[in-house]
């Protein structure tokens, strides 16, 4: 259990003071964020994994310091998007299709995803917009689209989710991903992954098609969300329990009733009903995945997963990064040393969980 925090009073810096010290220190989170593919910027976490390869090598782990709260996230294949407060998108990572640059005219958001290369965004008044790669024509909205409620990238491919109920798909349909079933009927949640899609009736009832997959699970039953990864699928049930099939299949025992699931290249990400995370991962493909949930990160309300990161919204705002990490530690010790603060937190070392309380002390987070 995280010890929670206390305002600290006895800090009481100058305004020049807080001034250049936090721009120190946004300085040494950016350096090590980058380092080690994590970081934390206005109530999003994101991070890669540090085995093997460079999965953070187009930097879409590293959260801005300047991004400000935000109440969603979503991810492609190698960038990040954050929906703050006041509706606006933020996208950022591998941009070599301009999948980053987000449309200045897009207005305000409700709704995003990533695929590959694109990006597609629904807007407050239910349009549809799409930006980046757009090949297979997976940024070619159909004219007769119509007012949508919901949107989903998979790697080339494209779908919506009419507010009428009706689920449309275009882009790339080399395995009959954007080839809707006919009896598919009205749906409330859809979900888009390598070359395959599914959909979540109005009855709770789960469809999917395009990549040959293993069937639905016998025992699935009625369910509340879905989610789709490269080659496998997601699913929570009504009773609230996650399952898992196509490429893989396994769930933590001890995961528990969950709110929120996303998928990755070949993990799972899943938002227990008490706000902690879970990642877990196929077990063969793991060194391109992190399992490994910062130990720092608190209540979350919301979670998205790019081919190789996981990102989430925490409910504490100004979430601290790691303190396990050695080169933050000296970052944390020369600031803290600087401003004569020593170890506030009485764990015998100068680190992170010192400079939240500085912070706190400021009225800088809560």
């Amino acid at each position: 259990m995280k010890t929670p925090f206390h305002r600290i009073t006895s800090v009481t810096p100058s305004h020049s003071m807080r001034s250049n010290w936090m721009i120190a220190f946004l300085a040494a989170v950016g350096a090590v964020g980058a380092a080690h593919s994590a970081s934390a910027g206005g109530g999003v976490r994101a991070w890669s994994s540090n085995a093997g390869n460079n999965w953070n090598k187009y930097g879409q782990s590293n959260v801005a310091a300047d991004l400000g709260e935000c109440t969603a996230v979503g991810a492609g294949q190698w960038h990040t998007l954050a929906l703050r407060t006041d509706g606006t998108m933020r996208a950022w990572g591998w941009n070599n299709d301009g999948q980053c640059n987000v449309p200045s005219d897009l207005g305000v958001c409700i709704g995003f995803d990533g695929g590959d290369y694109h990006t597609v965004a629904l807007r407050q008044d239910g349009v549809v917009r799409t930006w980046g790669r757009n090949d297979f024509g997976q940024c070619s909205v159909p004219t007769d689209l119509g007012t949508c409620i919901a949107v989903a990238a998979g790697q080339n491919h494209t779908v919506a989710l009419r507010q009428d109920g009706v689920v449309r798909a275009w882009g790339d349909n080399t395995a009959l991903e954007c080839t809707v079933p006919s009896t598919l009927g009205t749906c409330k949640a859809i979900g888009a992954g390598g070359e395959l899609s599914i959909a979540l009736r109005q009855d709770g009832v789960v469809r999917q098609w395009g990549y040959t997959l293993t069937g639905l699970p016998a025992n699935l039953g009625t369910c509340t969300a879905v989610a789709a990864g490269q080659n496998h699928l997601v699913a929570i049930n009504q009773t609230g329990y996650v399952r898992v099939w196509g490429g893989q299949s396994d769930v933590p025992s001890d995961l528990g009733k969950c709110t929120a699931i996303a998928a990755g290249y070949a993990f799972t990400v899943a938002l227990q009903t008490d706000g902690g995370v879970r990642v877990w991962s196929d077990g063969v493909s793991q060194a391109a995945q992190t399992t490994q949930v910062p130990a720092s990160l608190m209540t979350c309300t919301a979670v998205a997963a790019g081919s190789y990161n996981v990102i989430v919204v925490a409910a504490d705002g100004y979430s601290l990064l790691p303190t396990s990490n050695a080169a933050l530690t000296a970052a944390n010790a020369a600031l803290t040393a600087q401003l004569n603060c020593g170890d506030l937190n009485g764990d015998g070392e100068v680190n992170g969980g010192d400079l939240g309380r500085m912070l706190i002390s400021w009225g800088l987070c809560q």
